[in-house]
């Protein structure tokens, strides 16, 4: 079958092109060809300069811009037949087959790897498959024939072609031109990639290799009970999976099995959780990473908190220069953060000329001959507002805010106490109990003191809470000395071995006298829930998932949903990956069960519930993404109905603050794709907000 070229995918909004597609039109010299990257500071700023001036948006952050400008178009030469790849059991669709050449093309470069950062749902799992299957040593010898620069595969078929026209005439016009694709023959020391991702998916990339390959793909997952001795075993396997934790836990082991292996490749899934580079996590995957042949990333959240997030993802591919901390943040985090817009255009545009040439991301209101890369049921989101229905619950949480207002005004200087105040008084606004029983150190850990490094090379690693991080991160801290009453904030001293105290003896004795027995009461919030579950269960066969960020709460929502014969499941971040899988198989296949409780730190990403159409959140945060990523665990790829979903929110109180600053955040995110100007900022929250946070007024 004849090859034809693969237009560049557009975008699906007022402009003709993507924002970049402007600065190659009026640059002096083009972007970075696919495994060309030179590491020459002065090319790098050649190249930057090149790409003229930053599109300026109103409103607009330099991260919003970053991301909007991610997104590629590539040309790469397709054949129907590149789609039905030998070993994969599944036929990729045309944007696969492009993600699959790149990342082929990629590993015979200088520099082994990238980082894949398609839309969720996109099918990097699929892709990445794909290139495990295709680019695998023989049984015969330890080699890989790598495919080689696209311009020399297009220029071999062009000679290929001419010759055979030559020889045979016009009949032989549509030859197989896959045969001969000239391949790069590279001796390798391993056969085994490894895959690092969180717990909650491992079992799924497990699933994704045994059913989308017939290769005959040998897997093992070194987790829990099934961790390898000793890194010989791994030897005998092709995919080894693993966690996050297994790998961070191992930098203190006499033995790091994983750190003293080879290995073909390394794959990081959900690579942002090395965002913070001085993590244990972090630190343990730049090891493997020095002992693999190629790299690879991938995440469909590039942009996370600031810049300095890519560091981590740059130095784990090893791309110099900017793989050193100190060179990454001169030229290219500082700058970002800068408030002089030349310093930032700087900074953005030489972050832009690295990406451009290890970066793949394309969006799923992308558009391919006219219609979208992916198409979905429909997807709605509907905020549910409504007042306390009781005056004890109303009063309960009225004290709580004019404490947690007084406490914020004292906590002006520490950041992290004032989001724990935060959390408290959005834990008041779901159930009173939330707030009157044992701390749950999965939902709260209060704030601990800094310790930094002497200069934070990648190489150290410190405790360090990263005041940048989603609160959520910072609940997983473990028992402290040193405890805060979460009613007046008076400092309570705790042996680490003991359950941490709520409150003070004086607050606890407060509570008590309100007489009143919370953990017998609902609250307004559950009765909220319930009252859509029931119409939800009019409805027929549609099942629901209810996402908490509270684990307490995920109790109260678990009673309240026996009570009134809804029979569940629960998926939280106690449970080991087996269990996880049995809940979501459970969920899937028994037609009973119609709900499952989800905690939203340990569910919001990776896995799939495309067996749930509905989905209600019934706490809120003010980073809109974290929602977004938790309403696609059902609307993706496999999805045949709308997916509608509820967030529920008590108004009058920080609730309904919250929304509306997730408003002003997704607009940040969004102004990427308009025509004005850019300022300094970040998805940090900053003090402004977390004022309006706590007292209204204007954002």
């Amino acid at each position: 079958m004849a090859a034809s070229t693969l237009p560049p995918f557009a975008k699906v909004d007022s402009r003709q092109n993507p924002p970049h597609a402007a600065w190659s039109a009026s640059a002096a010299l083009p972007p970075p060809e696919l495994g060309s990257y030179s590491s020459s500071t002065r090319e790098i700023d050649q190249a930057a300069a090149a790409m003229g001036d930053i599109p300026r948006g109103t409103g607009q952050t330099p991260l919003a811009a970053l991301e909007g400008l991610l997104a590629q178009d590539l040309e790469v030469d397709y054949d129907a037949d590149d789609a039905k790849i030998e070993g994969m059991t599944v036929t990729l669709k045309p944007y696969q087959v492009q993600g699959v050449k790149w990342m082929q093309q990629r590993e015979s470069g200088r520099h082994k790897g990238g980082i894949l950062a398609d839309d969720m749902g996109l099918g990097k799992t699929i892709q990445t498959l794909a290139l495990i299957v295709s680019n695998h040593p023989s049984n015969e010898d330890a080699t890989v024939n790598y495919v080689v620069k696209e311009a020399d595969v297009a220029k071999a078929k062009a000679q290929r072609k001419k010759k055979a026209l030559a020889e045979q005439g016009e009949d032989n016009n549509h030859q197989d031109d896959s045969k001969g694709i000239p391949r790069e023959k590279v001796e390798v020391k391993s056969r085994t990639t490894l895959i690092v991702a969180p717990v909650a998916v491992m079992k799924q990339w497990e699933s994704e290799i045994r059913n989308r390959s017939n290769a005959d793909l040998k897997v093992m997952i070194h987790h829990g009970p099934t961790k390898a001795s000793n890194s010989a075993k791994f030897k005998s396997y092709d995919v080894v999976i693993t966690s996050y934790n297994t790998a961070a836990a191992e930098l203190d082991d006499k033995d790091p099995v994983l750190l003293r292996m080879r290995w073909l490749r390394v794959v990081l899934d959900e690579a942002h959780t090395i965002k913070n580079h001085t993590t244990k996590a972090a630190q343990a995957c730049f090891a493997m990473s020095e002992r693999a042949h190629s790299k690879w990333c991938l995440t469909g959240t590039p942009i996370q908190n600031t810049a300095l997030d890519f560091f981590s993802l740059i130095h784990f591919l090893d791309i110099p220069p900017f793989n050193e901390l100190r060179h990454f943040k001169d030229k290219i985090s500082k700058p970002i953060a800068s408030a002089n817009q030349n310093s930032v255009n700087w900074g953005m545009k030489r972050l832009l000329v690295v990406t451009n040439a290890i970066l793949l991301r394309r969006q799923k209101d992308a558009l391919f001959e006219g219609k979208p890369l992916i198409t979905l049921p429909k997807r709605t989101v509907e905020t549910v507002s409504e007042p306390f229905d009781n005056d004890a619950e109303r009063e309960f949480y009225a004290s709580w805010e004019a404490k947690a207002k007084k406490n914020a005004e004292e906590q002006q200087d520490s950041y992290i106490g004032m989001l724990v105040i935060l959390l408290r008084l959005r834990q008041a606004a779901d159930h009173p109990f939330s707030i009157t029983r044992k701390v749950d150190v999965e939902d709260i850990a209060p704030p601990v003191p800094k310790k930094k490094a002497a200069t934070g090379e990648p190489g150290q690693v410190t405790a360090e809470v990263d005041p940048l991080d989603e609160l959520a991160d910072l609940l997983s801290s473990t028992a402290l000395t040193t405890v805060s009453c979460q009613r007046c904030h008076a400092q309570i001293k705790v042996k680490p071995s003991e359950p941490s105290p709520e409150m003070c003896e004086e607050c606890v004795e407060a509570v008590r006298t309100s007489r009143i027995d919370w953990t017998a009461e609902g609250s307004t919030k559950i009765r909220m829930m319930l009252k859509i579950l029931k119409q939800i269960r009019d409805l027929g066969d549609e099942k629901t998932i209810v996402f908490s960020q509270f684990t307490t709460f995920m109790d109260l929502i678990g009673y309240a949903l026996d009570a009134e014969g809804f029979e569940h499941v629960r998926y939280d971040g106690s449970m080991t990956s087996t269990e996880r899988a049995v809940v979501l198989q459970k969920f899937a296949e028994k037609p009973s069960i119609k709900v499952a409780v989800m905690s939203l730190k340990a569910a919001a990403v990776g896995i799939n519930v495309t067996s749930a159409s509905r989905v209600i959140f019934t706490d809120v945060w003010w980073n809109p993404t974290t929602q977004d990523q938790a309403i696609d665990r059902a609307h993706r790829m496999g999805q045949t109905r709308d997916v509608t979903a509820y967030v529920l929110a008590i108004s009058g109180s920080v609730e309904e603050r919250i929304i509306a600053l997730q408003e002003k955040k997704r607009a940040l995110a969004s102004a990427a794709l308009e025509g004005t100007k850019l300022k300094k900022g970040s998805t940090k929250l900053s003090k402004e907000e977390l004022n309006y946070l706590f007292n209204g007024g204007r954002i």
